[in-house]
């Protein structure tokens, strides 16, 4: 894992060397997608974040397999005001389309849960 920090959002980079995939989760204000930059046929898919409906997106690239999904209103009505707003980009490459929608389902599964 690798954390970046920036002045109004986190990055936090994880990697599983054994299948050379990688997911990444940004926090902040001003999400850009990397599909835009992609230069290939983009799919959609709907899915889930946690309790949010998202949107992934979908892309081959140079023998990779590529997916991204903003997902807004992960904190909710749940937390402070000034967290309010964030928005998650979840962005995720692989080798494989299965290892890709492995990555996709992991992040799924992300929940808010208060600190007792």
């Amino acid at each position: 894992m690798r954390r970046q920090e920036g002045p109004d959002f986190e990055v936090f980079y994880f990697s599983d060397p054994s299948t050379k995939s990688r997911i990444g989760l940004y926090a902040g204000y001003h999400p850009g997608l990397h599909s835009s930059e992609a230069g290939a046929d983009v799919q959609r898919q709907s899915g889930r974040v946690g309790e949010v409906s998202v949107e992934w997106l979908r892309w081959s690239k140079d023998g990779r397999y590529w997916s991204e999904a903003l997902v807004h209103d992960f904190f909710g009505q749940s937390t402070s005001r000034e967290y309010a707003d964030l928005v998650l980009h979840i962005f995720a490459g692989a080798p494989t389309a299965q290892d890709l929608g492995r990555l996709e389902t992991a992040a799924g599964t992300l929940r808010l849960e208060k600190i007792r």
